[in-house]
């Protein structure tokens, strides 16, 4: 369930609007594995999720890639619009958005932070209250009349978690120093999602 919120943030890095240095890196040409290893956000997604994203997805118009990476043509990029409106399909089909079309504070934070345990925590519910106040304002920035901030809080919460990765699940290296050097540069960029095997500290 919980991977709904998580699963296409690398689709918002296709629609960053970063130039020059703040361009995001292509998928196949990172190196290394995550800096920040992630929870598995795909561990409570049940049947009824996946038809709920699969609907979602169809609604705003994704299409997803021929192939396994790198193989043939990507798909066309999908616009920030679409992006906005398939957010806000998933947080409606999971009864996260009131009658008033505004994102509901409280039933949004327990789904959101379940799998955010141990070290992860802290830094998840300080990044969930700053980005749900901030989400509150997305409408009147929106490029759709998706204007719940859906997009925004899931883009907002993913960004500032990697930000503020705890060190136990960071990997320190001069790579993902200069990844997290890159996100406080360029606040539209969104970081790369996933696990992967850990790496030793220096």
């Amino acid at each position: 369930m919980l991977s709904t919120f998580f699963s296409i943030l690398l689709l918002g890095v296709a629609v960053s609007r970063a130039q020059d240095d703040c361009e995001p890196v292509p998928p196949h040409l990172q190196q290394g594995g995550p800096c920040c290893n992630f929870p598995d956000m795909k561990a409570g997604m049940n049947g009824d999720m996946h038809t709920a994203m699969h609907k979602c997805r169809e609604e705003a118009g994704f299409k997803k890639p021929d192939g396994p990476p790198g193989a043939g043509s990507p798909p066309p990029k999908p616009d920030e619009a679409a992006i906005e409106c398939m957010e806000e399909c998933a947080f409606k089909e999971m009864n996260l958005i009131g009658s008033d079309g505004k994102i509901i504070q409280d039933a949004s934070k327990t789904l959101i932070l379940a799998p955010f345990t141990g070290d992860f925590a802290a830094p998840a519910a300080a990044a969930f209250d700053k980005c749900y106040a901030s989400s509150k304002a997305a409408g009147d920035s929106a490029v759709s009349s998706c204007k719940s901030g859906a997009s925004k809080l899931k883009k907002c919460l993913h960004r500032e978690v990697y930000l503020n990765c705890p060190s136990s699940q960071w990997t320190e290296s001069e790579a993902c120093t200069q990844a997290k050097d890159k996100l406080n540069r360029c606040p539209d960029l969104m970081p790369p999602m996933g696990r992967g095997p850990r790496h030793h500290k220096h």
